[in-house]
Formats: structure tokens, C-alpha cells, sequence
């Protein structure tokens, strides 16, 4: 029986399962979490943003650096009724230190689009942003070297046979047009909101602005019609946010009614709240007057009698 017991114990001490601690990405450090970001691409790092506010804050640093490629682009698309279609093409310039908002501008400078201001013309607008990257693909059959003026004139519709591959984030990040106005000549900014959900499933409004000029038709080129307007893109301002996923129409409808509920519960209460102080005001100027009442007829009582015909108060009292 002893040497039974003391086999138990030797077989089954060994097997003994040992709890590790469970460890996530929350319980980083700042810096440590930092470094681990930095190795992600921009599709996973926006996903990461999309996480909580503090992912957001460290990964936008991330976010940064990926921004600053020299192969992403910020794809813009200009029209004007349908019918004269301009697309210009961003670059991840710097960060608004004011803001926190990351600024784009034009790869080509002085990239002027030629459009018309009419009573009987609507107004241009953008009717599209869109983001890719292009990136070179792992093969071993290909160039180790390869700049970027061959990378920009290869064509990109086969990523198969060729040495690189678009990655699209999103067809269209804006959910519908952004119209600006051209009539006036001058540095002009537009400003626009999109909803997106973001930080779990947090209803964000995120703004973003577009800055342009505005200026005739130079005089030794032949206007095509009256009212010409050479439009010259200068930036495009947004925050992180911005490249969130859109917010579904079911989702905003009922985070409009939950946030309609909350204002006018709060507009309820303080409507009760000053129903209240209104009637403890009517009762205390009640109060105060009928006390004044009193009074008055007291005095009118001792101007009437004298103090010398005291017993005739009292006798018609």
C-alpha cells in the first residue's frame, strides 16, 4: 500500500499543469506597443485605430511613418455636371500639429482644372477619395532593386506579371459629394463631415477640409465659355478617422433617435426644474405680498383712529 501511494505521487507530480498568466496588447506599455505597430501595414493599423481610444492614439504615431511611403497615393475626383471629370492625386505631406489631422497635397504642383460657374451649371465637387499602395511583391524571380519611376509606369492591372500590387482600402470614403463653390477668385476651404463607427462601436462624425484657389482663365488662353474658373487644389485635411469603415444607415438612424431620446429627456427635466422654481417663486411673492397686505391695513387702521380714540377702534372692530 506505501509503495502504491508513493508511485501515485511520483507519476502524477510531473503532469502537474502549471496556470501562465494571460497577456494581451492592452497590458503593453505604451512603447512596447508602439514597436509592434510599427511593423504593421496601413489596412491593419486602421483596424488596430478602430480598436479604442488609446489604440488609437498610439497607432496614429504608426500610422505616420506608413503615410509618409513615397507608393501611397490619396486618389481625388473632381466633376462638374457629369460631364468634365478630373482625377488628381495626393501625397502624405505632414501632420497638423494643431490638430492632430494628417495633410495631403497634390503630387503634381500647380495642377489647375478647368471648370465653369454658371447660373444654369451646379457647382463642382468631389465625388471621390479613394486610397492604394502600391507595394513589391515577395518573388525570388524578381529584381531585388526597382525605383519608384519604374514602379509608376508599369502597368497595374496584372499583379501576376508584375513586380508589384495595388492594395485598395476603399472604393469611395465619402458617402456622398462634396460640392465647393468657384464663383469668387481667391484661396477659398470646404469644409464636410462623414459619419463613421470607430472605438468599438462608437457613432463618430469626423470632418474633413478641402483648400483651394480660384482664378480666371489666363488672357492667352481661349475660354471655351463665360464664366471659366481654373481651380488649383492645395491640400486636403483629415483625420485618421477619416479612413474608419462607413457607418451603415441602420446605425446612424438609431444613434440619431438614442441621441434625439437623451436631449429631450435633458430638456424635460430642466422644463420641470424651472416649473418648480417658478412655483416656489409665485409662492414666496404670494407670501411676501400678503404679508405687505397686513401691514397696510394696520397702518390704514392707525390713521384712521388715533391712539386717543383708542376705545372707539376697538368699539367699531
Amino acid at each position: 500500500m506505501i509503495f502504491q501511494k508513493r508511485s501515485k505521487e511520483i507519476v502524477s507530480s510531473p503532469f502537474k499543469s502549471t496556470s501562465l498568466p494571460f497577456i494581451t496588447l492592452n497590458s503593453f506599455p505604451n512603447e512596447i506597443l508602439l514597436l509592434i505597430l510599427q511593423n504593421l501595414d496601413i489596412i491593419t493599423l486602421l483596424s488596430v485605430c478602430n480598436v479604442s481610444k488609446r489604440f488609437h492614439q498610439v497607432s496614429v504615431v504608426a500610422l505616420e511613418s506608413r503615410f509618409a511611403e513615397p507608393n501611397l497615393r490619396l486618389h481625388l475626383g473632381f466633376e462638374q455636371e457629369q460631364k468634365w471629370r478630373f482625377n488628381v492625386d495626393f501625397k502624405f505631406s505632414h501632420v497638423n500639429t494643431q490638430t492632430g489631422n494628417l495633410v495631403f497635397r497634390p503630387i503634381k504642383q500647380q495642377t489647375s482644372l478647368r471648370l465653369f460657374h454658371s447660373p444654369l451649371l451646379r457647382n463642382p465637387s468631389i465625388s471621390k477619395i479613394s486610397l492604394s499602395c502600391r507595394q513589391i511583391s515577395s518573388s525570388k524571380s524578381l529584381k531585388p532593386k526597382s525605383s519608384s519611376n519604374s514602379l509608376r509606369n508599369l502597368p497595374s492591372t496584372n499583379a501576376h506579371h508584375n513586380n508589384h500590387h495595388v492594395l485598395k482600402l476603399d472604393t469611395n470614403f465619402l458617402q456622398k459629394s462634396c460640392k465647393f463653390a468657384i464663383k469668387s477668385c481667391g484661396e477659398q476651404e470646404q469644409q464636410r463631415d462623414v459619419y463613421r463607427i470607430g472605438h468599438g462601436s462608437k457613432h463618430l462624425q469626423v470632418s474633413y477640409s478641402f483648400k483651394y484657389t480660384v482664378e480666371t482663365a489666363p488672357p492667352t488662353i481661349r475660354k471655351l465659355r463665360g464664366g471659366e474658373r481654373w481651380i488649383t487644389p492645395i491640400s486636403f485635411e483629415c483625420p485618421a478617422s477619416f479612413f474608419y469603415p462607413h457607418e451603415p444607415t441602420a446605425h446612424k438612424v438609431i444613434m440619431s433617435l438614442l441621441s434625439y431620446r437623451k436631449t429631450a429627456t435633458a430638456v424635460t427635466s430642466s422644463n420641470n426644474l424651472r416649473r418648480k422654481q417658478n412655483r416656489n417663486t409665485e409662492k414666496s411673492i404670494f407670501t411676501f405680498m400678503s404679508k405687505n397686505k397686513k401691514k397696510d391695513q394696520a397702518k390704514m387702521n392707525d390713521d384712521m383712529y388715533p391712539r386717543d380714540l383708542k376705545w372707539a377702534r376697538e368699539f367699531v372692530l
